[in-house]
Order: C-alpha cells, then sequence, then structure tokens
C-alpha cells in the first residue's frame, strides 16, 4: 500500500512526539488549556483568529475547584504575577471590521492593560483580503495544541450538544451547540516547529523579536502529560502542513501543502472518505473527489460529509453557500454516474421529549480521514481561501496497515465522531458506512424517521432556491472564496462590494432600468437603512457629498463628519484649511482619491503633513504622526476609521458600506445592502 504524505509537496516538517491525540469541543480543550498553563516555568505562545478576554475557560462545576481565576485574561495576567520567570506572548489576527460587532473592541489596550510580560500584538501581515487563520498554542517548548478552536466567546459546548445547555453561554446569553476538534501534541520537535512559525509572524507584524530560553539540558516540564479526556492516537511522527502565500517561515511562495495533501489522500482512499468541515465550497477538493470517482479500475467509495446545514449569516450564505451549493450538486450527479456512494448530513442537537431543536449543531471542526490509515485536521476550511490565501496549519499521520495500533486509533477517532454526530454510541463499521447513516438519518425537514433517537439529518443542498440561483449566476466567477491571491481583483477596494456588484447585475440588471438608475440622481427615498446610496444616503450610512462621520463614505473615508463640500468645526474650514486637517481646497469629498484618504481628516488627494501620506493612509498601520488622537490607536484604526487605500473589511464599519466601493458616482448599483459587508472574510472562523 502506498504512502500517501510525500515530504516534498505535504510537508513543511514531519517530527517526532511522545504522545498526540484529539480533544472533542472546548468542554475537553478549554480546561486543558487552563491545566498545562497554569504549569507553564517559562513561556506561552498564543496564536489565534479571535480571542476573548472575558471567555470562561472552566465550566460545569470545574471552576470550584480551583482558586484562580478562570477568564482568559484575568487567568493569563494571574500567571504572570505568580510567576516572575513567564513571559506570555498572544497573536491575534487584525481582523477585518466586518467582524466588529462579534469582536472586542479595543482589544490591544485591554490585553495590555496587564502585566508588562504578558505582550499582545494584533498580525495584518498577509496577502490582500485574506486572514490569519491559525489556531495553535505552544507551552514552555514542550506541549502544544493545534486545530480549529480560538479560546473565545460562542465556542464551548460538551459532546451531548444538548439542545439547551445552561454552561453553553457568551456574555450572559446562551448560544447553539458547537462542534469541533483540538490536537494535543507532547514534544520539543514539533513545539520548536510551531514556535518557528509563530516567532516568525511575529517578527512580520512589527513585534520585537522575541528572545526565548534556551531548552537544552532543561528539565521537562510535562514529563509525563496525558489530558484527561480525549482521544489518543498511537502516532510516534506527525507531519505539519501549511497554508501561506508568503510560505512562513521558510519564505516559500504560495505554500498550497494542505490543499496537496487533502487531493493526494482522496486520490489514494480505497474504501472511505470521511470529511467534517465548516465549508465545503472548495472546487478543487470537489474535483478531487470526481476524479477519483470517475477512476476506472478502482474500488467503489463511500463519502461521507458532517457539513453545517446553512451558512450563520447572509454573508456567509453569499460568501460561501452558493459555491458550496454548486460543488454538492456536481458531487451528487457523479456519485450517480458512477456508483459511488456519497453522504451528505447535518447533525440536530440532543432534545428532551417536549423540545424541539431550534437550530442544528453547528459543524465548525476540519478533519479528514481515509481507509482508518490517514488523519488530517487542523485550522484549514475546505474553502478555496483556505487552501490557498488565508494561513492555516494542519497536523497529519498515516500508516500503511489500518489494523496496526495507529491505524486501530485513526478507527476510534472515526467511530467515536461518528458517534457523537448520531447521539449514540461509537460507530465502529466501515463497510456500506453510507448506506447504513442514510437508514439512521431523518429526512431534512419534518419529524425523525419513527423510532429512530438519531440526531442525524440529511443535508438537502442543493435546494430549490439554490439551484434558482445557479442558474442565473456561477459562484465560481465572485470574487468572494478566492481560489489563489492572483484571483483578487486590486482595482477594486474591496473583495465584497466588488462581488456583490457583480452578483447585483447578475441577477438583476437586465430586470430593471430602476436598478441601473445613475447614482448621482439616485432618489433618497431609496437609500433605506442598510442601503448606501449614492448621493443621498441617509445619516446612517456614507453619503457621498455629506460623509457621516461614523461611517466610512464609499470613496472619501470621511471620519468625524468631514463633509466633503463643507468641512465642519471639528475639521477644516472650508476655505482656510487648519494645519493639522484637511486643506478644504484639496478635501473634496466629491474627488477625493481614494488611495489618498486620510483615515480621519479625509484629505483626499494631498495628504495634510501630520495625517495620512498620499499613498499610505492606511488607518490600519497609521503611525503615531497619522493617527488622529481621539480615534486611531497608532497600530490598529478604530472602527469609525476606513482604511482608505484598502478599505478591507479591518477598516469598513460592519454595518456600511465598505471604504473603497459605494462611489460617489456609483453607490454599489441602486440599493447594494451594506448590511452584508465583505463576506469575503467569512470564516473565516
Amino acid at each position: 500500500m502506498a504512502t500517501i504524505i510525500d515530504p516534498r509537496r505535504h510537508t513543511w516538517c514531519s517530527t517526532p512526539v511522545d504522545d498526540f491525540g484529539l480533544l472533542v469541543d472546548a468542554d475537553e480543550y478549554y480546561p486543558e488549556f487552563y491545566r498545562v498553563a497554569a504549569k507553564a516555568r517559562r513561556y506561552l505562545l498564543l496564536a489565534g483568529w479571535q480571542f476573548d478576554s472575558d471567555v470562561a475557560l472552566l465550566r460545569g462545576g470545574r471552576e470550584a475547584e480551583v482558586s484562580s481565576p478562570i477568564t482568559l485574561l484575568k487567568f493569563l495576567n494571574h500567571l504572570c504575577e505568580i510567576n516572575p520567570d513567564l513571559q506570555i506572548f498572544i497573536l491575534a489576527w487584525d481582523f477585518h471590521l466586518v467582524f466588529a460587532l462579534e469582536r472586542e473592541w479595543l482589544q490591544q489596550l485591554v490585553f495590555e492593560w496587564t502585566n508588562h510580560r504578558l505582550h499582545f500584538l494584533f498580525d495584518s501581515t498577509h496577502v490582500e483580503r485574506a486572514s490569519h487563520h491559525q489556531k495553535f498554542v505552544v507551552v514552555d517548548g514542550e506541549l502544544s495544541f493545534l486545530g480549529g478552536l480560538d479560546l473565545c466567546d460562542h465556542r464551548w459546548d460538551d459532546r451531548s450538544h444538548a439542545n439547551k445547555n445552561p454552561f453553553r453561554v457568551s456574555r450572559g446569553e446562551p448560544h447553539k451547540p458547537f462542534h469541533d476538534v483540538q490536537a494535543y501534541l507532547r514534544g520539543r520537535e514539533v513545539a520548536r516547529a510551531l514556535t518557528e512559525i509563530f516567532t516568525d509572524r511575529w517578527r512580520r507584524a512589527g513585534g520585537v523579536p522575541i528572545a526565548l530560553p534556551d531548552l537544552e539540558g532543561a528539565e521537562p516540564t510535562f514529563p509525563d502529560y496525558r489530558p484527561e479526556g480525549g482521544l489518543p492516537i498511537a502516532a510516534r511522527r506527525v507531519t505539519l502542513s501549511r497554508t501561506d502565500p508568503h510560505g512562513a517561515p521558510t519564505g516559500a511562495p504560495s505554500c498550497t501543502e494542505i490543499r496537496d495533501l487533502y487531493l493526494d489522500a482522496i486520490d489514494a482512499a480505497e474504501r472511505f472518505i470521511y470529511i467534517e468541515t465548516q465549508y465545503f465550497s472548495s472546487h478543487v477538493i470537489a474535483e478531487g473527489i470526481a476524479r477519483r470517482m470517475r477512476a476506472e479500475g478502482r474500488p467503489l467509495l463511500d463519502v461521507v460529509l458532517m457539513l453545517n446545514m446553512e451558512a450563520e449569516t447572509m454573508k456567509e450564505q453569499i460568501a460561501v453557500g452558493l459555491s458550496q451549493a454548486k460543488v454538492l450538486g456536481a458531487l451528487r450527479a457523479v456519485a450517480a454516474e458512477t456508483g459511488h456512494r456519497l453522504g451528505v448530513y447535518y447533525t440536530l442537537p440532543a432534545c428532551g421529549e417536549d423540545e424541539t431543536a431550534e437550530r442544528a449543531t453547528y459543524i465548525h471542526s476540519k478533519l479528514m480521514i481515509v481507509d482508518d490509515r490517514f488523519l488530517t485536521m487542523g485550522s484549514a476550511n475546505l474553502t478555496n481561501r483556505s487552501l490557498s490565501i488565508d494561513t492555516e496549519i494542519n497536523a497529519s499521520v498515516e500508516t500503511e496497515d489500518p489494523g496496526d495500533a495507529l491505524g486501530r486509533s485513526i478507527r476510534r477517532v472515526r467511530a467515536s465522531l461518528i458517534g457523537e454526530h448520531l447521539g449514540d454510541t461509537e460507530l465502529d463499521r466501515a463497510d456500506d458506512l453510507v448506506a447504513y447513516l442514510d437508514g439512521l438519518a431523518s429526512p431534512p425537514t419534518g419529524p425523525r424517521t419513527p423510532g429512530s433517537s438519531c440526531r442525524l439529518r440529511l443535508h438537502p443542498s442543493p435546494t430549490a432556491d439554490e439551484r434558482a440561483l445557479l442558474e442565473l449566476i456561477d459562484p465560481h466567477q465572485l470574487p468572494f472564496d478566492p481560489a489563489a491571491a492572483e484571483d483578487i481583483d486590486k482595482r477594486n477596494g474591496s473583495l465584497f462590494v466588488g462581488g456583490l456588484g457583480a452578483l447585483w447585475r447578475h441577477l438583476f440588471s437586465s430586470r430593471s432600468d430602476a436598478i441601473r438608475a445613475d447614482a448621482n440622481h439616485a432618489d433618497a427615498n431609496h437609500a433605506d437603512a442598510n442601503h448606501a446610496d449614492a448621493n443621498h444616503a441617509d445619516a446612517n450610512h456614507a453619503d457621498a457629498n455629506h460623509a457621516d462621520a461614523n461611517h466610512a463614505d464609499a470613496n472619501h473615508a470621511d471620519a468625524n463628519h468631514a463633509d466633503a463640500n463643507h468641512a465642519d468645526a471639528n475639521h477644516a474650514d472650508a476655505n482656510h484649511a487648519d494645519a493639522n486637517h484637511a486643506d478644504a481646497n484639496h478635501a473634496d469629498a466629491n474627488h477625493a482619491d481614494a488611495n489618498h484618504a486620510d483615515a480621519n481628516h479625509a484629505d483626499a488627494n494631498h495628504a495634510d503633513a501630520n495625517h495620512a501620506d498620499a499613498n499610505h493612509a492606511d488607518a490600519n498601520h497609521a503611525d503615531a504622526n497619522h493617527a488622529d488622537a481621539n480615534h486611531a490607536d497608532a497600530n490598529h484604526a478604530d472602527a469609525n476609521h476606513a482604511d482608505a487605500n484598502h478599505a478591507d473589511a479591518n477598516h469598513a464599519d460592519a454595518n456600511h458600506a465598505d471604504a473603497n466601493h459605494a462611489d460617489a458616482n456609483h453607490a454599489g448599483t441602486s440599493h447594494v445592502g451594506t448590511s452584508l459587508t465583505d463576506a469575503s472574510r467569512t470564516d473565516a472562523t
């Protein structure tokens, strides 16, 4: 049996491990992180897509067993206070403001208002409109965690996924049932590899180079670590693979190791493929499965996909929902044509006798198992962007013999995960898997199959509504989920608004002249609360001639009411620009070049000396001479300040028009709904 993992194509590094396994759901991962961090002697490195300072790490009665704080930031600060040798470094993606309402505001200030040995840094050094999606932790250069779980709100659940759970709350409010997996890895070599990624990204993001203690000859902190729960995997070597256009830390360009690994593992499948993923929109992966199904002389496969029933928000549906519907429809057709068995499912929470599930359990895991001899898991979704432009990290293991210790442990992982989704005991069988699951699963709507307690449901995608939309548009032609950095149209200041405009034209340009009305004459009565009308947008949106202070005008990045033609008292007098503000003769918002707008003062083509450099008015990176003292953090723009040059989702107001695209003369083609701001960053979780 040929090996799957090719060191030349799939591998950033292959390292020995002393122990390896999976922690399923945050109820297993958060307490383990807490327990391990509490024992740290030297340092903790935390990289993530999102952090929340007040997320509770212990719940369900565990908090009564400790005397230390249980929320993330207080806990980390406490560790620094009691251990004078401990250093903690937190590296977070400098998120797009489309996520502003979901994120903690002024987070850098919150995290830095702590012990001086707790260091926090936002990282925006990725390709345009991508994200840093890696989620890993390194403790004392010995023990690491890696996977899909961030230390943040709305992630905690236990494996029962009860419809109602008093401990599944964020900020005092209940949230949806949630499923994910996180790996634990014990070993200095794998920790060294992850540390190398972390320190390289920290340096690229502008942080002071990190000097960590030399561990040569040091007494280990975790000589015999075993988690209290989880699924151990009998691997003695683990392969780390990346997605990273910059190829950090090696600098290899266009690094797509995870994508190539998935494709080769799919091609090698002889019995079954089991996939859990938050999104399944990658046409490359779908084509890989279809190619394997059409391969002549190869055994028929069972292909099992555990997905979400629907996107969480409209922006996600626009970004990946239609693409997912398209690839699922194509795969169903190929399976019917070739005789392969394709099972697509979602799962409901556990309900009491008198309860009805309000929504499906949210699948956030990113994992694939092939023939019980290969497993990969990590941060990478099966989207085009996760396999091309976002930064991702996966851990993989394989054996040539599914019957050996490693193969048996992989089989147990699969059986345990399927059992969790069924709401029953572990499902150990591998033969005729789709037929068996189809027999247990209930239809997508209506009551459960009579006599069945199974929580599994048949996934309906593509639905009739999705098919109707797919008749009108090709989602792969929209720039929401690019398959390569080259696919991003850099002429557009916003991936989302440009794509939404394209979608709008596909759907409606032939149906209504009113939709194509000239933006200079668009009736103000049509600019509703979520739609940035060109010249008459209401006070909640970016009026092209009267930019609202809190909402970045589409091409005019006005900050605090620097009305294009009537600069108010906070900014430049119309004809006599104050030296600290935009010269009124140059701050004309009707002519402000989007590449030159100052984040706080709408200086258009002639940047004021104290504000935006004409070509570098990026509010995300405004230095101390550029950041408005009342509004912009010197390193990270306040939510009220749009980045004029890039106006990407790090700067556009989450409910309003992206800063480069509701142009004064072309306000998003009539009534583009700006509450769907930049779906290109969906994910991105």
